[in-house]
């Protein structure tokens, strides 16, 4: 059987950066973003309105901890971990079947059937193909040709329209 899609894709940080951003904001670590967020407005409405900050300055301090040094830290995590990433993971070879996906790398082939996602996003950049609540592939949008992009969409909508 003759593959819809076959392409070889490289990975770059770019790619990876916007992924787990998207984990972090619409994903299924979401939870973690909102939850930052009532911490940030309980922060400000804390030091602006249940404070008298005149008398102490330094209640300012806390709810730019939470603004800044959080995501912060969460982008200095997502920059530290690509570059371990041995190379193997970041170029791959990508065929597309009615049935399956298929991947390979210097290391491994793997086939995996469409049932295996538990969830696969389309954003303006890439797909995201979530194999769980912390895995996922990325087939990034500038390696695929208009008729690729078609297929894709066309394959999603076939098996249980999972795309979101």
């Amino acid at each position: 059987m003759e593959p819809l899609v076959q392409v070889d894709v490289e990975v770059t940080p770019k790619d990876y950066r916007q992924a787990m951003s998207w984990c972090f904001v619409r994903g299924p670590q979401r939870f973690v973003f909102i939850l930052w967020a009532i911490i940030c407005v309980t922060a400000l409405l804390n030091a602006f309105w249940v404070v008298d900050f005149k008398r102490d300055p330094t209640v300012l301090v806390s709810p730019f901890v939470f603004v800044f040094l959080i995501p912060g830290f969460a982008f200095w995590q997502i920059n530290r971990h690509f570059p371990k990433l041995p190379s193997h993971f970041k170029q791959a070879h990508w065929q597309i079947f009615d049935d399956r996906v298929e991947i390979a790398n210097r290391l491994s082939d793997a086939r995996m059937s469409w049932d295996i996602f538990v969830r696969i996003a389309e954003t303006h950049w890439s797909f995201l193909f979530l194999l769980n609540s912390q895995s996922l592939l990325i087939l990034p949008k500038r390696c695929l040709s208009t008729g690729h992009l078609a297929a894709i969409r066309n394959q999603i909508q076939m098996h249980g329209g999972k795309a979101g």
